[in-house]
């Protein structure tokens, strides 16, 4: 037995989708996003211990401190 697939348009992302002029995210900015979401995903996982954190994430305790901070 065999099922038809769904056609596939050429182009699947519509043009409005494919450039975001009024919103530039710069890298650094993105990867300070990233990071902030993926200290608090630690921290959560961690049940917010630092230590048991940081180890979590291959970092000093005195650097997630300062993370933290800095976000």
């Amino acid at each position: 037995m065999q099922q038809a697939l769904p056609e596939v348009p050429d182009d699947p992302i519509p043009e409005k989708e494919k450039s975001t002029p009024h919103r530039t995210l710069h890298l650094k900015d993105a990867l300070g996003n990233f990071e902030r979401d993926l200290i608090l995903q630690a921290l959560e996982r961690n049940k917010w211990r630092i230590q048991e954190t940081a180890t979590d994430l291959g970092i000093d305790r005195s650097a997630l401190y300062k993370k933290m901070q800095k976000y």
